[in-house]
């Protein structure tokens, strides 16, 4: 589980990073971000919508996936940065996940 501080969480904040923010692709992941300037704890939002799969209950695993890979590499994610990560498509295992993860934070320059 993420601590609070480092979650996104209102409709409004997901929609400013969507907006004003970067973003950064892979066949599994889409990753937008916004650099807040300052030293805050870095915040992340999930999103799994509808079109991965119908079942809430799959699209819940996918989330919790993402969320464990975030919290395993939170300590050496650059600070001040509001993150939206989106799911392309399902996982096959949790190895696959902390991989893309990895690969998409170190593609958007977000792990120092």
């Amino acid at each position: 589980m993420l601590p609070t501080e480092n979650r996104l969480k209102n409709s409004e904040e997901f929609r400013f990073v969507k907006l004003r923010g970067y973003s950064v692709g892979t066949n599994y992941l889409l990753i937008s971000y916004f650099n807040r300037k300052d030293d805050k704890a870095t915040r992340f939002g999930f999103v799994v919508t509808r079109k991965i799969d119908r079942r809430a209950v799959v699209r819940n695993r996918i989330s919790r996936l993402m969320r464990e890979a975030i919290r395993k590499n939170l300590d050496n994610i650059k600070k001040g940065y509001d993150v939206v990560l989106v799911a392309r498509s399902d996982f096959e295992t949790m190895n696959d996940c902390d991989r893309e993860v990895a690969r998409i934070l170190k593609k958007a320059k977000l792990i120092s």
